[in-house]
């Protein structure tokens, strides 16, 4: 690693300070602060109800927020939006409609200044990099939940970002389709010097795959590296009297006490 990558990973991709938002006069995030380095893989993890969509909205840009700061890479959001890749849950289209994968993908270099010679190679470029290519020509309705997603995931990284963000990545996805998926995004990561946060509920997916974790319940109630900061008390502030299966479930286990 050269030194201008060593220093890069002391810097933060993500920093949150003190992030209050409100819907219809309540609360939604109270006082949340929190940083992720560059070159993390963070998972953000809550129950529902807990913040989470609001709080991934507002790294997104999309919702307005109170009163604190979002940074990420030292810029505001809206300066740095060429810079983040974002795969929602499921399809954000309806899969009747008559397009192709690659027209999928494309469609998120339709404003990147780039030529049409320019678009159409980095469409292919984006395909290969997930193992679709031989899918660009397919139409999305024809495709398997696992290929959406690498459709999804080639969209996301056309622009060439430095964060990318997951909503709710494995869902609908066969156990090995998963693995596979996880596979994909470590090689990607590494490729492609990723920041990586992923939102669930998921408490598997941060034990196996996560570097980093980050707790909500409206407020802040973790964050660091898994083993450390998913204490007993955490799960109970998360999940309240279903602390003891999640706690289980997070160690191979899956029930309840």
């Amino acid at each position: 690693m050269n030194a201008a990558i060593a220093s890069l990973k002391n810097e933060n991709a993500v920093e949150v300070e003190h992030l209050y938002v409100t819907r219809d006069g309540h609360p939604v995030l109270e006082d949340v602060t929190f940083q992720i380095r560059v070159g993390e893989t963070a998972v953000l993890v809550g129950s529902n109800g807990s913040g989470k969509t609001t709080l991934l909205r507002s790294l997104l840009g999309l919702l307005s927020h109170d009163s604190g700061t979002i940074s990420l890479f030292s810029k505001s959001v809206s300066k740095a939006r060429t810079e983040i890749g974002y795969v929602p849950q499921g399809v954000p289209f309806d899969k009747n409609f008559p397009v192709t994968a690659a027209e999928v993908v494309g469609m998120n270099l339709w404003n990147a200044g780039l030529q049409d010679e320019e678009r159409r190679a980095r469409v292919i470029w984006a395909l290969e990099e997930v193992g679709a290519r031989s899918i660009a020509k397919r139409q999305v309705g024809e495709l398997s939940g696992g290929q959406i997603q690498r459709v999804l995931i080639a969209r996301a990284i056309a622009r060439r970002p430095r964060l990318l963000i997951f909503d709710e990545p494995a869902t609908g996805i066969d156990a090995q389709g998963e693995e596979e998926f996880y596979d994909l995004l470590r090689r990607l990561k590494a490729e492609q010097e990723l920041t990586i946060l992923m939102v669930s509920h998921d408490i598997d997916v941060v034990y196996k795959y996560a570097t980093h974790v980050i707790c909500i319940n409206r407020k802040l109630l973790c964050q660091g590296a898994p083993k450390d900061a998913l204490t007993p008390e955490v799960f109970k502030q998360m999940y309240g009297d279903e602390s003891s299966f999640y706690a289980h479930q997070s160690h191979g286990h899956g029930h309840a006490h």
